[in-house]
């Protein structure tokens, strides 16, 4: 990046993903969180800093959820798309997804999330343990000790084999539900054409399998996962509609493996990057599971949320006009010095990790999380037992996806 950019600017930059901004992403939000509270990019407002993003996070009423179609960010995309057939794309792409639980407010988010967290229940997500370890052990088996290895595909495909068997998908489809997630999550809110109609085109041939699914689980009750027994129940006791039954399996699908990609491919990167942090794992497995929590904070799969306010109001003193698209950005607000100490460092035993908010807080808080903790502390503990000596090969990370769903491009390591 130019050293002669604004904050403003080089904010653009990153949410428009250059590789650059991208490369220097925690600076960037680290001078933007130390330049004010809220930067208002006109078209969006970014919110900084832990204070901030925890009351934008905690207050349903003043930041709607149901960003899609309204708001700043949705009209600057509507304005950037020359012709009418991509602006109905876009219509299309935002009526379809208004229905995730991630895009809904009130009591439409009560209902979906009651029906959706028996999937989730504490229990149900401790019995999947079984099923991360053999599989983490299935995908780890071809590789040797004194070879090379890109760790990324084991990073993808665990979280998708995992969230595909609580909904049934067959092992044969697993690879194009991953080609579909790729394709939605490259579409940043119809900002481009290309990724936009590349997004409606998996969004349709998505929409078209999982009602083939559903309508096969009808035939066959029982032959589901869990959590699609759990929707197809909620037809007739909680009045769920078809939209909002495919649209959530395709959103616990994406979102099920895509953020937990993020989180496993970056905790190992920054465990190998200083070497001393992997061998404290190594000889210390008990210390696993808060380290893991550790790394959420530090790596933030899920970089920044997106809000809408109806309304005008204050953040930190500082105005966010009525109508404004706001990024309250989970990936700033975790190294934030005001809350964590050295928090720029990895402390595999730090004490306040109940401040940390990379699984969000409030009504809207991740159902995934339990279960992507779980994956990730057998992800890491598998690793460590299996080759202690494990060293990254490249000297710098790249980094694949977009700015708000970030994740090294690959993880080439010395096995060992």
């Amino acid at each position: 990046m130019s050293a002669t950019q604004t904050v403003d600017e080089r904010l653009q930059a990153l949410i428009a993903s250059d590789p650059d901004a991208m490369r220097d992403q925690d600076a960037i939000l680290a001078e933007a969180r130390e330049t004010a509270p809220v930067i208002d990019l006109g078209w969006v407002c970014f919110v900084t800093r832990h204070a901030g993003v925890k009351q934008v996070l905690r207050d349903p009423r003043g930041f709607l959820n149901a960003t899609d179609g309204q708001g700043t960010r949705a009209a600057l995309a509507r304005a950037q798309l020359e012709t009418a057939d991509l602006r109905r794309t876009l219509d299309e792409v935002f009526r379809f997804e208004s229905n995730f639980i991630t895009r809904v407010d009130g009591d439409v988010h009560r209902r979906i999330r009651r029906i959706v967290q028996h999937a989730f229940a504490p229990k149900r997500i401790a019995e999947l343990g079984e099923a991360v370890d053999r599989y983490c052990d299935e995908l780890l088996a071809p590789l040797r000790d004194g070879e090379e290895a890109d760790l990324m595909p084991f990073a993808y495909r665990l979280p998708l084999m995992i969230v595909c068997d609580m909904l049934g998908v067959p092992h044969a489809d697993r690879e194009l539900v991953h080609d579909w997630s790729l394709a939605i999550g490259r579409n940043r809110g119809g900002l481009e054409a290309g990724p936009l109609i590349d997004a409606h085109k998996a969004e349709v041939e998505f929409q078209a399998y999982i009602q083939e699914m559903i309508d096969h689980h009808r035939r066959s009750p029982g032959s589901g996962g869990p959590l699609v027994a759990s929707l197809l129940d909620a037809e007739e006791e909680d009045g769920i509609t078809a939209a909002e039954l495919a649209a959530n399996v395709i959103v616990i699908l994406f979102a099920g493996h895509e953020t937990t990609t993020s989180l496993l491919g970056g905790s190992v990167l920054s465990l190998l990057e200083a070497p001393d942090r992997w061998h404290a794992l190594v000889d210390d497995p008990d210390a696993i599971p808060t380290a893991v929590l550790e790394l959420l904070r530090f790596v933030s799969p899920v970089q920044w949320m997106q809000r809408y306010a109806p309304d005008e109001i204050e953040v930190e003193g500082v105005t966010i006009p009525a109508g404004r698209t706001a990024n309250p950005c989970l990936a700033s607000a975790n190294r934030d010095p005001r809350v964590f100490a050295d928090a720029d460092a990895v402390d595999l035993r730090r004490s306040n990790l109940r401040e940390s908010l990379g699984f969000g807080i409030g009504i809207h808080y991740c159902l995934g999380a339990n279960l992507a903790t779980l994956e990730g502390s057998i992800a890491i503990r598998t690793l460590t037992r299996r080759f202690p000596g494990l060293a990254l090969v490249e000297d710098e990370a790249q980094w694949a996806g977009n700015p708000q769903l970030r994740r090294p491009a690959s993880l080439c390591v010395a096995l060992a």
